[in-house]
């Protein structure tokens, strides 16, 4: 099904290539349980064989194409899910008999699409009061040892940091189009923002509010930003507070939520998540991270200038 649906829908994925990379490699089924920890999983070809072709011709494709000036390989290399695609099919078929490895050449993007110009986002007056009303319910500007000191679970059931968060969440959910450069803009700017109410809020209906005002918000903008990048890119940063979570049933309830989505690919990854996990070995993106134990809430650093929350 889901290589079927690639076939059909190739041409649209392009530019986001890159970020399907890890979970299209997770995505090959292994002998054991799903649920057993990485270290223990054994590939089996078998299982592999009806994925790997269309994997391969999947991945061949899109680095053939365009790429960034700051990411294109170095020379007699390829980029990384090439190389992440031969060490899985060198696991699974050591003497090159079944699958041939993608050779550099194979590989080498047709040319340079030049360097990502940035536009910076939260620059008018509202998004401004978003950000310092975010701010206040991650830390209320309280510093310990040069360190912010973020609130507790307990400190955020308070009545005084939920009526700030009633606040907040009105100033997010007010946002529009006027009050940033462009659509691109909202769309970082107000997914991010709903990204940090449901992973701030204590749970209860508020956190549900948020969470299902995001899974909306995502549905509602999808079609009107033409960078599909950027699509994914915000997804994942909600995809991230779930997979980064220290708690299991709050990394469930995000990952349920967002399986309800009405947009196929957000239900898709957030199914993978839940049925595989993350990718083996990854850690913490540096654009969201977790706060250390007992230091309080979620730490998160957002993609657009806001300060490390």
């Amino acid at each position: 099904m889901i290589t079927g649906h690639w076939r059909e829908s190739g041409r649209g994925l392009r530019q986001l290539f890159r970020k399907f990379t890890l979970p299209t490699v997770s995505m090959v089924p292994p002998k054991r349980p799903w649920c057993q920890p990485w270290r223990q999983m054994v590939y089996g070809p078998p299982e592999a064989a009806a994925f790997l072709p269309a994997l391969r011709s999947y991945i061949v494709r899109h680095l053939k194409g365009q790429r960034c000036t700051d990411n294109m390989p170095a020379p007699g290399r390829i980029a990384k899910s090439g190389e992440q695609f031969n060490s899985l099919a060198a696991k699974l078929d050591a003497t090159e008999s079944r699958w041939t490895r993608i050779s550099a050449e194979e590989a080498k993007p047709t040319g340079d699409d030049g360097t990502y110009q940035q536009d910076l986002t939260g620059r008018s007056e509202r998004s401004q009061a978003v950000t310092e009303a975010l701010k206040w319910l991650t830390h209320g500007n309280r510093v310990r040892n040069g360190e912010v000191l973020r609130w507790t679970l307990k400190e955020r059931s308070s009545p005084e940091w939920l009526g700030r968060y009633d606040d907040a969440a009105k100033l997010v959910h007010e946002l529009k189009e006027d009050d940033e450069a462009s659509p691109e803009a909202l769309f970082v700017m107000k997914s991010d923002a709903l990204n940090f109410l449901a992973a701030l809020a204590p749970p209860g209906q508020s956190r549900d509010k948020a969470l299902e005002e995001y899974r909306e918000f995502l549905v509602e903008y999808y079609p009107s930003i033409e960078n599909v990048n950027l699509r994914f890119t915000m997804f994942r940063h909600m995809l991230y507070t779930a997979r980064f979570s220290e708690d299991p049933t709050n990394r469930g309830w995000i990952l349920d939520g967002l399986a309800r989505s009405s947009n196929p690919m957000i239900a898709l990854y957030s199914n993978i998540e839940t049925s595989v996990g993350p990718p083996p070995g990854e850690t913490h993106p540096s654009l969201l991270r977790q706060a250390p134990k007992g230091e309080g809430g979620p730490r998160l650093r957002s993609s657009h200038r806001w300060i490390e929350l």
